[in-house]
């Protein structure tokens, strides 16, 4: 919420980019956040779920204040890359070991309600975000949203460093066994 929905708010009030480069940089960003998510998924396959987001969380903290840096610059090529950035690396990897880790964290009985209510908690904190950075940026400058944006990430990295991983070797090796034994069928 904070590296997507408040930047374009906060380069727009800052008046560091027009509405035309700002919607540029997200269409970009989002064209290629369709493959950028799936990628992410997919390399969880290699090397598990755990492990891409504990990366994930610990780039975004470490991008947290060069990523306002960078668009405080004012330059197209620059807030284009970052928005880049926050969108395909900070947001859709995230997304991309989720979806498969969320629910493989709860046996089968209570994987829908388990995996769901993760995400309804995570939306109702996300829906103050935008208040909580408008009022940080009054207090602080853009140093009070990009503190913001890490303290997530370490809440992020600290909950995937507690948690277990689901998709670990033994996993991966079955999973190749069943493809392999698996001939693929169809029906006519």
């Amino acid at each position: 919420a904070v590296s997507i929905t408040y930047m374009i708010s906060y380069l727009h009030t800052t008046g560091l980019s027009s509405k035309t480069e700002t919607l540029v940089a997200l269409s970009v960003a989002a064209a290629i956040g369709i493959f950028a998510t799936a990628a992410w998924g997919h390399l969880t396959d290699k090397i598990g779920r755990r492990p891409l987001y504990i990366w994930s969380c610990a780039f975004a903290v470490l991008f947290a204040f060069p990523m306002f840096l960078l668009v405080n610059t004012g330059l197209s090529i620059l807030i284009i890359l970052t928005v880049i950035i926050s969108y395909a690396v900070c947001q859709n990897s995230l997304a991309g070991a989720q979806g498969p880790w969320f629910p493989e964290l709860f046996q089968a009985k209570t994987r829908a309600s388990g995996a769901s209510l993760a995400y309804q908690i995570s939306a109702t904190v996300s829906g103050f975000t935008p208040f909580i950075t408008t009022l940080l940026f009054i207090s602080f400058g853009w140093a009070g949203p990009a503190a913001l944006f890490m303290l997530y990430a370490l809440i992020g990295l600290a909950a995937a460093i507690s948690t277990r991983e689901t998709w670990g070797r033994r996993e991966r090796q079955l999973a190749d066994e069943a493809t392999k034994s698996t001939p693929l069928t169809v029906n006519a």
